[in-house]
């Protein structure tokens, strides 16, 4: 488990998620937010979103899944964001380890514009999945509007403005380019991140020195 970078609280691993998560101590995290990987089949310069079939694919992700419930501390939220090609997989996965009276909502984000093409119906939203850890304590600071509009989910940091407090610890086993992790220094919380691509790493600790 190599570790990338780490300072003001933030701590970045160059490794697999299944690997780091083994490492964590349980009810170590108040917040996890993952935008997984979407088993597009694709293979990109850095990584490969292949998993092979629905159910190969759910059974890579149940090891993870138990594992993120281990570390989720007793009154944490997890939310797991992904796309029409294994979310209701993903939702009896959910079910299944974390129960189904932990289920809070099924969240729809808009991705993009209408692109003008019709490929399968061009979806242009993506799924995420929000559960707790207990149905009964759990952080969730609810936001009223005088008008409907929608919310920027990522670079506001809504989810964590919500779910956490500052102090708490925030983890994306799935970092990316980081945006989550640039908000969770942004809001003066701690984080755990890691992606297994080394460029992801590089990108997000650049960030991360910006700020």
């Amino acid at each position: 488990m190599k570790e990338y970078y780490k300072k003001d609280g933030i701590t970045i691993y160059n490794s697999d998620n299944l690997e780091v998560l083994r490492n964590m101590h349980s009810e170590a995290v108040n917040l996890i937010y993952c935008d997984i990987l979407y088993n597009t089949g694709k293979t990109f310069d850095d990584y490969n979103d292949n998993l092979g079939t629905p159910a190969e694919a759910i059974e890579w992700y149940r090891p993870r899944i138990q594992e993120m419930r281990r570390v989720l501390a007793s009154n944490g939220s997890i939310f797991i964001h992904c796309n029409w090609q294994l979310d209701s997989y993903m939702r009896i996965l959910m079910d299944e380890i974390f129960g189904t009276d932990c289920f809070r909502n099924r969240i729809y984000r808009k991705h993009s514009e209408e692109r003008g093409f019709y490929s399968n119906f061009d979806s242009q939203v993506d799924i995420i999945l929000y559960y707790v850890k207990s149905p009964d304590n759990f952080v969730f600071k609810e936001q009223r509007d005088s008008t409907p509009r929608i919310v920027p989910l990522f670079e506001n940091g809504f989810v964590e403005s919500m779910c956490s407090n500052e102090g708490d610890t925030v983890a994306d086993f799935f970092m990316g380019g980081g945006t989550t992790a640039v908000v969770t220094k942004k809001l003066k919380r701690n984080g755990i991140f890691c992606d297994i691509s080394p460029k992801a790493c590089k990108v997000a600790s650049l960030k991360l020195e910006s700020l």
